[in-house]
């Protein structure tokens, strides 16, 4: 961490070296502590509304989420020898809605 200091580093991108946040929540809590607010320490992978209070309470100032959410295509096509589709990802504004209304209090 202080080498990161030192290089002039301002924020970590991290799920806590696990698959999302939930699961790397203990190391982005310590890592939230050693950095003192030097660094930011950004959560990030799987971070929803669901995952905010838990993040929030770890001490996290600001988070990254993608709000994905898989769109169905329009389009009757599929092509299963290939298992291949149209499906697309797009963004879930619900939930970007829930995700600012659990920021804003």
């Amino acid at each position: 961490m202080q080498a990161l200091i030192e290089c002039g580093i301002s924020r970590i991108l991290t799920s806590g070296q696990h698959p999302n946040v939930s699961e790397g929540i203990g190391l982005i809590q310590k890592l939230i502590t050693v950095a003192k607010k030097e660094i930011i320490i950004l959560p990030g992978s799987g971070v929803r509304s669901a995952t905010i209070p838990m993040l929030m309470e770890a001490g996290a100032v600001e988070l990254h989420s993608s709000a994905r959410q898989l769109v169905p295509s329009k389009m009757d096509y599929t092509v299963h020898s290939m298992n291949e589709s149209l499906d697309t990802w797009g963004v879930d504004t619900a939930e970007i809605k829930a995700m600012k209304a659990l920021i804003s209090k």
